[in-house]
C-alpha cells in the first residue's frame, strides 16, 4: 500500500509507527513519556522552540535521566511521534506543532501530515489536566499505564509485535 492511500478506511495514515515504516524502540517510548508533559506546557504558552531549545529544556528539568542527556536533536521528532501514539489513542491535538527546526520552521513532512495553525491553536487550548502528569494535582494513571503497555511492547521481538490503530483494539 503506498503511503497516499486510504489505509483505515477514508483515513490516510500520518504515524511512520503505525504505517510499518519506522520499528519502536525502547528508547522511543521512554523517551516519548518524559517530552509527553514539557511539549504540553510549551503549547500552553503558545511559544515556538527549535528541537536544540526543546532539548536543552529537557536536560535541566531531567538533569539526571542518562537517556535525555545523551538525546540528540535529529532523533528528537520520532520520540515526538511515539508520543502521538498517546495524543491518537486519546484524540488530543499535537503539541510538538509548536517545535521547529533552527530557522524556525516546521518539516514539509510534518505539514503535509498535519495542519499546522489548527494543531497549534488545538494544543495550546487542550484540556491536559485528565491526560498529563504534572497538569492537575493528582497523578493521571491513565498515563503511565499506557507508556508502561507501550514500552512492554517494544521490549517484545519484533516478529510478535502488532501494533494496532487506535479503534482496532
Amino acid at each position: 500500500m503506498a503511503y497516499d492511500e486510504p489505509m483505515f478506511g477514508n483515513v490516510i495514515e500520518e504515524n511512520h509507527f503505525l504505517r510499518g515504516e519506522r520499528t519502536l524502540t525502547l528508547t522511543d517510548v521512554r523517551l516519548a513519556k518524559k517530552y509527553g508533559p514539557i511539549l504540553v506546557k510549551l503549547a500552553e504558552i503558545q511559544k515556538e522552540r527549535s528541537f536544540r531549545q526543546f532539548l536543552n529544556i529537557a536536560k535541566k528539568l531531567h538533569a539526571k535521566d542518562p537517556l535525555i542527556a545523551d538525546a540528540i536533536p535529529v532523533t528528537t521528532g520520532r520520540r515526538f511521534e511515539a508520543f502521538r501514539l498517546y495524543l491518537r489513542f486519546y484524540d488530543l491535538a499535537d503539541p510538538s506543532s509548536w517545535i521547529t527546526d533552527k530557522a524556525g520552521e516546521n518539516s514539509d513532512a510534518y505539514k503535509k501530515d498535519f495542519n499546522l495553525a489548527q494543531m497549534r491553536f488545538k494544543s495550546s487550548n487542550e484540556n491536559w489536566k485528565p491526560f498529563i502528569p504534572g497538569m492537575g494535582s493528582r497523578r493521571i494513571s491513565k498515563y503511565s499505564i499506557f507508556f508502561n503497555e507501550l514500552e512492554a511492547y517494544a521490549g517484545r521481538p519484533y516478529q510478535k509485535r502488532t501494533l494496532l490503530p487506535c479503534g482496532d483494539h
